[in-house]
């Protein structure tokens, strides 16, 4: 693997580890665990071309644009332009570059013989919305469910009984604040399945448990030490069991 490779795979490491403890810090959310729909997989914003592989992890959902094409829109509207302090992402790409080889044959003739190089490069890209003036192509899937009964019964009984305030608002998080005692959710008509939004739902219901005017345990912790893997348990487990008595 030539010096260049090494350098890329280097940097996608970093990259998927950041992402990977900014998930579970709550800053963000992994690819393959979210249950509910925030726009589409990453895809280019000029070709509508959604990025495969190890782009999934170092993209977040939505669109994204190279610095050649925004410039060659520029040049069709000049209200375009980056915000101050955007930050660059990283797209890779894999392919093979090929030469002609002279080597002789079998008789001592020289001949031309193809070769291929793999090789692995990377290039930035911008969120479009980082870009003032660009509007998104893309339109988000939305669900319709009719309510669990038994479902909305438990959580509501629980909410009015504890006076915990939910929020919910067209986004990408699920999360239980301690701060305000409330919890926020994305819509209901984000998640595909009914069922995995009553399991996001008790999952923070169950972290919510924990205040200190209720259980009193330690759920503003430290990430990756053993309280906080604990109350993760805790709150998936509360889901799991809610959910078998629905």
């Amino acid at each position: 693997m030539n010096g260049m490779a090494n350098k890329v795979y280097e940097i996608v490491n970093q990259r998927i580890i950041q992402k990977i403890q900014e998930a579970i810090k709550g800053k963000d959310v992994l690819p393959w665990q979210k249950p509910w729909v925030y726009a589409n997989a990453p895809q280019n914003y000029v070709t509508g071309r959604k990025y495969r592989g190890v782009n999934n992890l170092l993209l977040d959902s939505g669109e994204y644009i190279t610095w050649n094409q925004l410039c060659e829109l520029q040049k069709q509207s000049s209200n375009l332009k980056l915000k101050k302090g955007c930050k660059k992402e990283m797209v890779v790409y894999f392919n093979f570059s090929e030469y002609d080889k002279e080597k002789l044959d079998n008789n001592g003739k020289a001949v031309i013989e193809k070769q291929r190089i793999p090789f692995l490069r990377y290039y930035n890209v911008y969120n479009i919305n980082d870009v003032e003036g660009l509007e998104s192509k893309i339109q988000e899937d939305s669900f319709y469910h009719d309510p669990i009964e038994k479902a909305e019964q438990i959580a509501q009984h629980y909410f009015d009984r504890e006076n915990i305030k939910v929020i919910h608002l067209k986004g990408n998080k699920a999360f239980y604040s301690p701060m305000t005692d409330s919890i926020t959710l994305p819509l209901r008509s984000q998640f595909p399945l009914i069922e995995n939004y009553y399991s996001c739902l008790f999952h923070e219901a169950g972290h919510s448990s924990g205040a200190s005017n209720r259980l009193s345990r330690n759920i503003i912790n430290t990430f990756g030490d053993n309280q906080y893997s604990k109350e993760e348990l805790v709150a998936e487990m509360t889901a799991s069991m809610l959910l078998g008595y629905c």
